[in-house]
């Protein structure tokens, strides 16, 4: 028992992700976005400092999360948009079911991901919630709705 107790402590099982930094902010490839670890206070804390906020809900093993990341999200225009609104980006990665997000995917009314959400510049004004399926133009045309 003492020693099942201990592996679930140490978590020494767990792989570690070397994309991923100290200050929880992980870049897939050089110039790609800048991800940070998503937390429901961190997304707060963004919106009350004014900033516009994407979020990505997201798991290394949804081909559909992998497919609007690679065609629609983390592309150069989106980058470029980001960039010049001053958005705040987070990643929930959902590939080991934490169930701080599976809580927040249920609240939203989803079973799982992929969701994407942008939070308009307003922190009264609600989230945009995209389709499971992007394009680039149904991203670009959420991040200007929201930098407004």
């Amino acid at each position: 028992g003492v020693v099942f107790g201990l592996e679930g402590q140490m978590q020494w099982r767990t792989p570690v992700d070397p994309s991923q930094s100290s200050d929880g902010v992980v870049q897939d490839f050089p110039g790609g976005i800048r991800w940070h670890r998503w937390s429901k206070g961190a997304v707060t804390k963004a919106r009350e400092a004014g900033h516009p906020v994407l979020v990505d809900f997201t798991a290394k093993w949804c081909l559909t999360c992998i497919a609007n990341k690679k065609t629609s999200i983390d592309i150069e225009s989106v980058r470029a948009v980001l960039a010049e609104n001053d958005f705040k980006v987070f990643r929930a990665d959902y590939t080991h079911r934490s169930d701080k997000i599976t809580k927040e995917l249920h609240s939203l009314g989803r079973a799982g991901v992929p969701l994407v959400l942008v939070f308009p510049r307003d922190k009264k004004s609600e989230p945009q919630m995209l389709p499971e399926l992007l394009t680039p133009d149904i991203v670009l045309n959420a991040l200007s709705k929201a930098a407004g």
